[in-house]
């Protein structure tokens, strides 16, 4: 069957700016080579195909992209699925999830370093003055991140984020086995923008974002006792009282509190919402400005839910 060229034109025309512009830069920096290895891109017409199927890929691509944007880009943060954080390393509490979440926002692109966005490296006495602390507590707290191999500190006194933990750049560059760990994208300005309105003990409800990554349904975004699931009839999500267990609050209202307290721009970050079989028990969704590894078509429907 021929190509409908009409119907190609009018695909392209129906596409955003944006989307064009992606589709073509990948046009631009294609490359073609024979079976010497020669590139001959030179004497071929590169061109797209704009068939229904792949506009709305375009669509999709672009509309994760520009997520990532709007959240000031990503890193990937690992874990066991369906084991709590504590697990790995004991030595941590909330407050401390919360700033090794947020420390983790700051990896410089493939080589885990710590620094700033202008590349100012970041040593020990400045990760001091960035979480907000006390020489005294951080004196403490640097030992645990330490001891846990959470971060790393060369001769140079450069710090590295562990690449198992958290790592920012292509998966395939990250040098270590991950094939035991699950993997989501977590919002580096999302993280650190929250960071900068909790402070000392508020830190603990911070802490309760990185508690609940390895719980986390990556099409739905909702907690759930069985995370890995793909088919969302048969997910089992933790109602109130669960999530309150295994994060050890103990009142499930103390923690819809706690959760409720948590907002970026006026939108919650945790939407408690009523499970639709037993309308006594809440099951908790966690806003994909935070932390969102699915679908450009569930990220839609997560999303009407937040605005």
């Amino acid at each position: 069957m021929g190509v409908d060229k009409l119907q190609e034109q009018r695909t392209w025309a129906s596409l955003n700016r944006k989307v064009k512009g992606d589709v073509i830069e990948t046009i631009e920096n294609a490359a073609i080579y024979d079976r010497e290895g020669r590139d001959v891109t030179h004497l071929y017409d590169i061109s797209v195909k704009t068939s229904g199927k792949k506009a709305e890929s375009y669509r999709s691509i672009s509309a994760i992209q520009e997520h990532e944007r709007e959240n000031g880009g990503f890193i990937f943060a690992f874990f066991t699925q369906a084991r709590q954080i504590e697990d790995r390393f004991p030595q941590l509490n909330a407050q401390d999830a919360a700033r090794v979440l947020f420390i983790g926002s700051y990896v410089a692109w493939e080589s885990n370093r710590l620094q700033y966005a202008n590349g100012r490296i970041i040593r020990k006495a400045g990760l001091c003055e960035l979480v907000g602390m006390s020489a005294k507590r951080f004196s403490q707290f640097f030992k645990k991140l330490i001891s846990e191999e959470i971060l790393s500190e060369s001769d140079k006194g450069e710090l590295f984020m562990n690449p198992t933990l958290f790592f920012r750049g292509e998966i395939k560059s990250n040098g270590y086995d991950l094939s035991d760990l699950a993997h989501t994208r977590v919002f580096r300005k999302t993280i650190q923008d929250l960071y900068a309105m909790f402070k000392g003990r508020q830190l603990s409800k911070l802490g309760v974002i990185y508690k609940v990554l390895p719980f986390l349904n990556f099409e739905t975004n909702i907690i759930c006792f069985n995370p890995s699931e793909s088919d969302e009839d048969l997910l089992e999500p933790m109602n109130l009282d669960n999530l309150s267990t295994l994060l050890d609050y103990g009142d499930p209202h103390k923690l819809r509190r706690a959760l409720e307290a948590i907002k970026i721009e006026g939108k919650p970050v945790f939407l408690a919402v009523q499970n639709p079989n037993n309308r006594r028990q809440l099951r908790v969704i966690v806003n994909p400005r935070v932390v969102f590894g699915g679908s450009a078509e569930s990220l839609k429907a997560i999303k009407v839910l937040f605005n």
